[in-house]
């Protein structure tokens, strides 16, 4: 090597040791783990053995303190860590797919359970439906503590859906589509109810530990309520959510035809089309149904579908008891608070008796409301048969 090549060589290697290292091989004081260990009371858990471990990192160790805590400091980013907690007498939990974000500390809280204790976790999302009524009543049917995480409130759902995935509650319960797609992605092997999603069909949701309850009452239970209420009818108008209910559509198409009903069908993409749609059925209807769904549930919808059944005198066929309160001729449908009773029997089959999500499938709920106006039925000359039942009466 001549001397000019030798200095560039020299010259080379002390510039490559004076560069930092690569963003995502370096380490960085303010990326940090922290978190607390708690029993199924909430209690701290002292000296739990926590391990992280890293592909082309070190292993660390710690133990929990006296008050649940523990803290890793100075870690890599953009480095998938395995997190793994141990303590006798609990179920050991191990997290996969831990990512530190460079300058954002990271907490995570965990729960340890003892092998003989028993869960059922709601995870619940508002994206389609109000969940309160149906958390509400799980709480008063489970006969096994039901723990509530509202993924609206957290700040990555994903992770926190893949943490009670790690920590194994005996059951979950989902409650909006957000809930129900993560836990479809995150959680494999743990049974699950999925509710209060619209029509799952609609959706990539299909797995072996999975089940659903659906918003909507059998298609028949309706087209034989309606028959019976209105025997006369011969025309039904049909209004839907065109992206959430073009199944459940199709269904009670089907039911009605049956009994020899004709169909208007009439999707409706958005609430502020909603009287459009429906002046599209004057005139050629006989009754008007409409579903449980998300479109149907948006602020103001309802009133608007009411007043114009009343304006144009047309039996509406409501899919929940607080329609038929403000004018609808009759209910059909559950609400979140019904719904409840179906999701804590399937949980108690699973839980108790030994059946499978997969035994199941898709069931529509067997808890109903149903409900008739009678003043509305005088107004428009309808006569309910006095040997229907009802639940409420208006």
């Amino acid at each position: 090597m001549t001397n000019v090549s030798k200095a560039a060589w020299c010259l080379g290697i002390f510039l490559a040791s004076s560069l930092p290292p690569s963003p995502s091989l370096r380490a960085d004081a303010s990326n940090t783990l922290s978190g607390t260990i708690t029993n199924m009371q909430g209690e701290p858990v002292a000296g739990a053995r926590v391990t992280l471990t890293g592909r082309g990192v070190r292993a660390a160790y710690q133990t929990s303190e006296r008050n649940g805590t523990f803290r890793f400091p100075a870690l890599r980013s953009a480095t998938p860590y395995v997190l793994t907690i141990e303590h006798d007498g609990y179920r050991a939990i191990e997290y996969d797919g831990l990512q530190i974000e460079t300058g954002r500390p990271r907490v995570f809280d965990v729960r340890l359970r003892r092998p003989d204790e028993r869960e059922v976790v709601l995870l619940a999302s508002r994206d389609q439906f109000p969940w309160d009524d149906l958390a509400a009543g799980l709480k008063e049917q489970l006969e096994l503590p039901l723990r509530i995480l509202d993924l609206d409130q957290v700040q990555d759902p994903d992770a926190a859906v893949r943490l009670v995935g790690a920590e194994r509650p005996n059951l979950v319960i989902t409650a909006g589509l957000q809930a129900g797609q993560l836990v479809r992605r995150e959680v494999r092997d743990i049974p699950s109810i999925l509710t209060l999603i619209g029509d799952p069909r609609r959706h990539d949701l299909e797995a072996v530990n999975l089940c659903f309850v659906t918003n909507q009452p059998s298609a028949d239970e309706l087209a034989q309520r309606l028959a019976d209420i209105l025997p006369q009818a011969r025309r039904i108008g049909l209004v839907y959510d065109a992206h959430a209910s073009a199944f459940v559509a199709r269904d009670m198409r089907r039911a009605l035809r049956r009994r020899r009903m004709n169909v208007e069908m009439r999707p409706c993409y958005r609430a502020v089309e909603i009287e459009e749609v429906l002046d599209g059925l004057i005139d050629r209807v006989d009754a008007l149904a409409i579903p449980y769904d998300p479109l149907m549930m948006s602020p103001g919808v309802s009133d608007r579908i009411i007043a114009w059944a009343l304006r144009h005198r047309v039996p509406l066929a409501a899919p929940a008891a607080d329609w038929v309160k403000r004018g609808a001729l009759f209910s059909h449908g559950a609400t979140p608070a019904t719904i409840s009773f179906d999701v804590a029997w399937v949980a108690s089959q699973i839980l108790f008796h030994g059946r499978q999500p997969v035994d199941f499938g898709l069931l529509n709920p067997a808890s109903r409301v149903t409900a008739v106006n009678r003043e509305t039925a005088f107004a428009l000359g309808i006569e309910v048969p006095a040997e229907l039942e009802f639940d409420l009466f208006y």
